[in-house]
């Protein structure tokens, strides 16, 4: 994910072991350099990510036990520090989502538990720190680990 300047990379599984990572790092595309920032709590991969007014929203994905997740933090790009959010409706992994306006919008996933695909969507409000479910419609079918783009 990017905040149209640098890109930046959440977690992820290690190679070998498959245990989910806490690490944070952001790539200057100008200079081609990697600078490791504040680590997240629980690790995880298959999470979503998106950039939002200064702030990276990452929550659900696979985390311990190789388990779903419904954990959302929060990093403060300026201040370098995580905090937690509201958790997500549900623990689920590849969930995709994106930003609009001042929104986090979420949808799909798979839930590890018995590989359950959702075709649920949620809208994320920072100022409230809450998850609406009506505030936007589910997916017309089930979907998990789809590309999410914006086209303004």
């Amino acid at each position: 994910m990017t905040d149209g300047t640098n890109i930046f990379i959440l977690g992820g599984a290690l190679t070998g072991t498959g245990t989910p990572q806490t690490t944070l790092y952001r790539y200057n595309v100008g200079a081609n350099t990697y600078t490791p920032l504040a680590p997240f709590t629980t690790g995880t991969w298959n999470h979503a990510a998106v950039y939002l007014n200064g702030k990276i929203y990452k929550f659900a994905g696979t985390g311990p036990a190789t388990a779903s997740t419904n954990v959302h933090e929060i990093y403060d790009v300026a201040g370098n520090s995580w905090a937690a959010g509201a958790n997500y409706p549900l623990a689920i992994s590849f969930v995709s989502a994106f930003a609009h306006g001042n929104f986090v919008y979420a949808a799909g996933g798979l839930q590890t538990a018995g590989s359950v695909p959702s075709q649920k969507a949620y809208r994320y409000d920072p100022l409230s720190n809450t998850w609406d479910d009506p505030a936007m419609a589910d997916l017309p079918a089930t979907r998990w680990a789809a590309a999410t783009g914006l086209l303004d």
